[in-house]
């Protein structure tokens, strides 16, 4: 029975202190938005981040933070700590998945650079029926693909709803 109270009060301790996160990642300002490509090259899917054309925003609000007199160090912004996930997919075949270092954040909304997802150097190196990179022109396979974009919090509670790029290669 002492147990089963410990357990409980570590368990409702937990609750207490982990934040609640709730948020989303855009592409365009959209969670899903499917990209037309004007050449099949994996330069132009970067090229097209880069020059702003498509934008990747990162937005996220905490529920249980402290009014700025409430905090206990005032002054200091509330942070969180996210991984950022990236699955790529081809022609509904997942090629690669990879996970970035936590890194922390503050609540609101904030530009993201393809560079914090790892989708242009796994399109980039991707393997298609023996061509490494169409034999090193920077071609991509023909076909259909699907770059899935997560914000995992890590030391916090709640979900940050994925976004998801669609483009195809003709």
């Amino acid at each position: 029975m002492k147990k089963l109270i410990i357990t409980m009060l570590i368990i409702s301790a937990q609750a207490i202190i982990a934040q609640n996160v709730k948020g989303k990642i855009t592409i365009n300002g959209d969670n899903k938005t499917e990209i037309d490509l004007e050449s099949p090259y994996v330069v132009t899917l970067f090229k097209s981040f880069r020059d702003g054309k498509n934008k990747i925003i990162f937005f996220y609000e905490g529920a249980d933070y402290a009014k700025p007199e409430e905090e206990v160090l005032p002054g200091k912004p509330k942070f969180d700590f996210f991984k950022f996930k990236t699955t790529v997919k081809h022609n509904g075949k997942t090629i690669n998945s990879s996970e970035r270092e936590p890194m922390p954040y503050i609540p609101g909304g904030m530009f993201l650079a393809p560079e914090t997802f790892s989708f242009v150097p796994v399109l980039g190196r991707y393997l298609q029926d023996g061509l490494a990179y169409q034999n090193n022109t920077g071609r991509l396979a023909p076909g259909q693909y699907e770059i899935i974009l997560e914000a995992i919090p890590v030391e916090s509670e709640g979900e940050i709803s994925r976004g998801l790029i669609v483009f195809n290669v003709e």
